[in-house]
Formats: C-alpha cells, sequence, structure tokens
C-alpha cells in the first residue's frame, strides 16, 4: 500500500507519466525523518487470474489490463472499463472500481471528477509504459447511473494473504474502536488473528464504545501485507459504515471490567486462546502514536500495542484494555485501547516531565489552602495534601491548540500552558479564544489532578508570546508554547494530519499541523526556511534531546522566511552504488534522488530500496506502506551509520 502526497508527481508527470493506475494502496498504522516516498507506478500483474485478451483488440475488463504483457501495453491498448465505484476517500487517496470480477485502483487526486459510491462509470483510456511498469493514461470517464455494488468474495481474516487489492468480505469480534486518525478504525479478530479495518469517510461520532465485543461482517479493499506468501497484518478498507452489519452486541459493557494490578498479570493468562481482556490504569511511562503504550502502576509496568494516534502526554494517566499476550521477557497487551483520565500532574515522578516556565514566572500565593487557583503555576505549586481538600480553580487562558479528532486541547494562561481532554468539556473551543476554565484539585493514586471540569468562552484573544528556542534547545520546555526555525526537508499527510520534517544545526524536528489538511500542494513549503510557533512535545532522555517534536496550531503559526530558488524534487535520478562509497562531506547537505524498488519497509520508519548498483536505508516517517518489489522514487539526505550509508 502507498498512501502518498500525489501532488509530489506534478512535476515529473509531464515527463513521464500522465495518469497512474494500478494495484490499490492501503492502510497502515508512524519516527525521524530523513527520507521520503512517492509511488512511481503500480506493478499491476503479479497474482490475477489472467483473461483471454481480445487479439488486438480494446481492453474491455479488469482482468485483461492485468494479463497484458510489458510489450502489448507499450502498443497504445485502447481500453474501455464498465465499472461500479466501490470506495472514493479523497482525503486518504482512495478510489476503487469494480468490473464486477477485479477491483481497480486510480489515484482520486489526478482526476476533477467526483465520484460516489454506487456509481455506474465507464472508464476508458490508453495503456502506457515507464520505468518497467505498465499504467493507464488519457483516463475519460462517463458517468452511467447507478448500480448495486458487486459480491465480495468471502475469506477469513487469516486467508486475507490472497486476493490482495480485491473486494472481499470477512468477520469477527471487535477488539477495538477509535477514530483518532480521522477514520473509524477497528480491530477485528477470529481464528487467533486479528485485522485492523479503516472505515473511509468522516466518522459519524466519535463515540466507538458501542462497537466492542460485537460480531461483525465486512466488505471492503483487501490491503493486507504479505511477505514470501506470508500474512503479516491484515488490513481491509471499507468504503462507509453501511458495509458493516453487525451480526452480534454483547450481552454487557465489556468495558465495565474491574483495573487489575500490572504486576499481578501473568503469562500463564496469556495465549490466542486464552482471549482474556484486561483492564490496568496508570501514567504513561513512553508512548509512540499508532504503535505502542507504556502504563506503569504502582506494582509494575506493561507495554501495550495500539493503534490510537490521539497524543497522550507523559505522565498523564490512563485507563488501558488489551488481550494478553506472552513474550520470552514477560506479557504486553495486543489490540489494546486506551482513555485518558487526567493529563500529567506535578508530582506524577520521573516519567511525567512537568511543564516549565516557558515565559516570566506566575505569581504563586504562599498560603493557598482554602483559596481559589488562578493559574497553572499556582496548581503545579499544591502540595497532594492540599490538593486532596478540594481547593476550587478559576483560571482564564488562551486556547492555543485543539484537535478535536486527535483529543488535544491546550490553554496557556500567560505564564504556562496545560494539556487538556477536550473530551471532558461539552463545549468545542477554538484557537485564540479566551476561555475560564472551572474545576476543583483532586487526588488519584500518589498524584493530583483537576475534577468537575467546566469550559466557558470569554471571547477572542490574541496568542501570547512564544518563547524562542533553537532545535537543539527542544529538550527543555516540554508541553510549552514555543517558537522554533528551520528548514523544511519533508511534507507529507499519510497520518491525516500535514505533517513537517524541519532541518537546522544538524538536528531535525517533526512538526504536526492540528486538524485536517486544507485542500492544496503541501511542496510549496518544500526547502523553505520556515518560523514556526507550537507546544513542545518533543522527547528527552536522561536530560538529552530524543527527538524534537511539536505541534503546531494551524498554517497560521507557519511563516514562510525564505523560499528555495528550485524546485527541490527536480533532482535527477542518481545510481546507488554512487553513494555508498563516496567519501562523506559537504555534498551530504543536499538532497539527493534515487529510484529503485521496495525490499522490505516499516511504517513510519524506515525503507529499504534498491537498483542494480546496490541497496539502501531510507528513514521515514510517513505511514504509506509500499509493498515489496514496489517501484518507488525516494528523495534524502545522506548521512553516516553504523553499516554505511
Amino acid at each position: 500500500m502507498v498512501f502518498i502526497n500525489a501532488k509530489m508527481w506534478t512535476k515529473m508527470e509531464r515527463r513521464v507519466i500522465r495518469k497512474i493506475a494500478g494495484r490499490p494502496p492501503g492502510f497502515g498504522g508512524w519516527r525521524r525523518l530523513l527520507m521520503f516516498v512517492g509511488a512511481a507506478g503500480w506493478l499491476a500483474r503479479a497474482g490475477w487470474g489472467a483473461a483471454p485478451e481480445p487479439p488486438g483488440g480494446e481492453v474491455v475488463t479488469i482482468s485483461q489490463y492485468y494479463a497484458l504483457t510489458l510489450e502489448q501495453a507499450r502498443m497504445g491498448r485502447p481500453v474501455r472499463l464498465k465499472c461500479v465505484v466501490l470506495n472514493a476517500d479523497k482525503g486518504w487517496n482512495q478510489l476503487h472500481f469494480s468490473d464486477g470480477d477485479q477491483t481497480l485502483f486510480l489515484d482520486p487526486s489526478r482526476f476533477t471528477n467526483e465520484f460516489a459510491i454506487g456509481q455506474s462509470v465507464e472508464i476508458t483510456g490508453v495503456t502506457a509504459v515507464s520505468d518497467g511498469n505498465y499504467y493507464l493514461t488519457n483516463l475519460a470517464f462517463a458517468p452511467r447511473g447507478r448500480a448495486p455494488l458487486p459480491a465480495a468474495r468471502r475469506l477469513e481474516i487469516p486467508q486475507l494473504a490472497g486476493d490482495y487489492g480485491q473486494w472481499v468480505e470477512t468477520s469477527g469480534r471487535v477488539r477495538v474502536a477509535e477514530t483518532s486518525k480521522g477514520r473509524l478504525g477497528l480491530t477485528l479478530h477470529d481464528r487467533d488473528r486479528s485485522c485492523l479495518v479503516y472505515v473511509m469517510g468522516t466518522p459519524p461520532t466519535n463515540d466507538v464504545r458501542s462497537w466492542f465485543d460485537c460480531a461483525v461482517r465486512i466488505r471492503g479493499i483487501n490491503t493486507s501485507q504479505v511477505v514470501d506468501g506470508r500474512l503479516i497484518a491484515a488490513t481491509l478498507g471499507a468504503p462507509r459504515v453501511e458495509e458493516i452489519t453487525i451480526l452480534e452486541r454483547p450481552s454487557q459493557n465489556p468495558l465495565a471490567t474491574p483495573v487489575e494490578p500490572v504486576g499481578g498479570l501473568s503469562a500463564r493468562d496469556s495465549g490466542p486462546g486464552a482471549g482474556r481482556r484486561v483492564h490496568v490504569s496508570g501514567l504513561v511511562a513512553d508512548f509512540k502514536a499508532g504503535e505502542y503504550l507504556i502504563v506503569e502502576d504502582a506494582t509494575g509496568t506493561i507495554r501495550a500495542q495500539i493503534t490510537q494516534a490521539a497524543f497522550t502526554p507523559r505522565g498523564a494517566r490512563v485507563n488501558l484494555w488489551g488481550y494478553l499476550t506472552a513474550l520470552p521477557t514477560g506479557v504486553e497487551l495486543a489490540d489494546a485501547y486506551f482513555e485518558l483520565i487526567s493529563p500529567p500532574a506535578a508530582n506524577a515522578g520521573p516519567t511525567a516531565a512537568a511543564p516549565a516556565v516557558a515565559r516570566a514566572s506566575a505569581p504563586i500565593a504562599p498560603a493557598l489552602v482554602g483559596r481559589e487557583i488562578a493559574n497553572f503555576a499556582q496548581f503545579y505549586a499544591l502540595t497532594r495534601e492540599q490538593a486532596q481538600q478540594g481547593q476550587p480553580v478559576r483560571i482564564t487562558g488562551v486556547v492555543i491548540g485543539y484537535d478535536g479528532g486527535w483529543n488535544q486541547l491546550f490553554v496557556d494562561d500567560g505564564f504556562q500552558t496545560m494539556y487538556f481532554d477536550p473530551r471532558v468539556f461539552n463545549i468545542k473551543p477554538a484557537v485564540g479564544q479566551r476561555v475560564e476554565i472551572t474545576g476543583r484539585t483532586a487526588t488519584a493514586g500518589q498524584n493530583y489532578i483537576l475534577t468537575n471540569l467546566d469550559l466557558s468562552i470569554l471571547g477572542p484573544a490574541l496568542l501570547p508570546p512564544a518563547k524562542p528556542l533553537e532545535l537543539s534547545q527542544l529538550g527543555g520546555d516540554y508541553g510549552q508554547w514555543i517558537e522554533t526555525v528551520g528548514r523544511v526537508r519533508v511534507v507529507e499527510t499519510s497520518k491525516g494530519r500535514l505533517v513537517m520534517v524541519v532541518h537546522d544545526q544538524g538536528r531535525s524536528c517533526v512538526v504536526t499541523v492540528m486538524g485536517a489538511p486544507r485542500a492544496g500542494d503541501f511542496n510549496e513549503f518544500l526547502d523553505c526556511r520556515v518560523r514556526i510557533r507550537g507546544i513542545n512535545n518533543s522527547r528527552s532522555v536522561n536530560g538529552q534531546l530524543e527527538q524534537g517534536q511539536v505541534f503546531a496550531p494551524g498554517f497560521d503559526e507557519i511563516t514562510i522566511l525564505e523560499r528555495p530558488a528550485l524546485n527541490p524534487l527536480e533532482e535527477p535520478v542518481i545510481a546507488i552504488g554512487s553513494l555508498l562509497g563516496r567519501e562523506l562531506g559537504s555534498w551530504t547537505n543536499n538532497r539527493v534522488h534515487i529510484n529503485g524498488v521496495v525490499s522490505s519497509s516499516r511504517l513510519g520508519e524506515s525503507l529499504v530500496v534498491k537498483d542494480p548498483t546496490g541497496t539502501i536505508r531510507a528513514r521515514v516517517v510517513q505511514v504509506t506502506e509500499a509493498a515489496a518489489d514496489q517501484r518507488v522514487n525516494v528523495w534524502g539526505f545522506i548521512r553516516a551509520s553504523s553499516g554505511g550509508v
């Protein structure tokens, strides 16, 4: 699967590829980025049943198209396909057609046409060849009314290793339901295998609890990851919620289970046959969006596999549900789901970095007992005994960050910034609003929190000044409103948010812009020197900056200071082998462009690409999945590693 910002290809397509067609992209689940990937084309023949080719005539079925040889495609064969639209989601770059037998993916960003699920369409075009792959060009679409969706091929979850890219139906019991990526994501489980399903389109609601433990049947596009015929990760893209049929509902609330101590969880209770969901509660010790959450309580620490991508600060208290799985080192939770209970407390211990003062110090009254807490500094200055007395809180501040889809709300009182879970409020605030937050202090375990929270909007306000920090200084002022500067090396939207990697003085920082990306060509930011204001979410270990991360509240907080003189993506392709033996020097500050086939990939982490001259590993931030042997273009910056470059 490749979730590519296809607009990267605007200039290159003028020379090489006009319209890309082939096997569909799939869905993946996101680290420091040094390279990014663009799909050069789709190898569209492997694994499909071939249909007899009409001698010298028009290609009239998708099977006939897949059965073409490169020589036949190079002749510019005319194509006329009568199809129905299976899936249409421009936000996630998804467009699939079926002719009743096979499924075809086309890149929707290349067309101005508006498509709807169930629309009957005649597709015409001509075959062409580039870089050893064939594709469709000169595409045109003629609507032909409405048509029912075709019958789907029935597959059990373990059978999803076959029929890649096809319209299939599977079933299972829902273990996880969440919407942190802007789409409803369901994790199904059946026959000791799990399958991640994303439902296209904006979720009708963020209330997902009603899905848990339902037995369901789902129709969708099979986007599973397979290596050497072995199912690595089962994934499915359902075009709409109507393709989900609930077969059975649970008799009781599956999340209303008692909390168990982490230290009491044992490998003897785990394993595929046990099927036991456990419920723990504790503080977040570490978190990687869409991959894992590490939670600790007074009795121990446990790691959970998650699909949720919602920002979760270290030190936050969470409820966590998941299924025990045995490992050589102990147990972890598979198919896990978490909910935030409270933001980080000031004395939550070494796993929670207490917000540092970002600007002038706020006034802290010497005797706070019985008095109203008026700013965040006073709240952080409380002792546990004082917080236990339920002191009233009334704090006025400005909303500097809000993203309901990712459960993010940041309020600045003019001195410090504090995170809140927006789901606890009935009002949806907006960036630039002055708000009043009321509540009472309370304790939870060894930490103190705010409870009985309420939020009132007082009116518009200017965002406060941000503390200037170099990228290398982001190890301090965690959770605070800061400003930094760098040159943009990467822009991409595979997580449903615009993500930039900025670089300055040998350090890189991942910047995520809150809210759904606006329409437009984000490549305009590439190689621009920018100033960005946002919330510092960088990761530090023992006081050393490990990963720079900033959440920008919107595009208005990105200021372009300098634009590049040339298009940074029009670098000529160079051989991988020429990079491997070359002495490193100042030339590594320049972006290089390679073209090859994918050898292996890890979503959001790395991509290994090879050409006839050699193999190279690229560090990526995209969660775009690239299938083995798929041809890609890669741009990035050479750096030394223990294995070479």
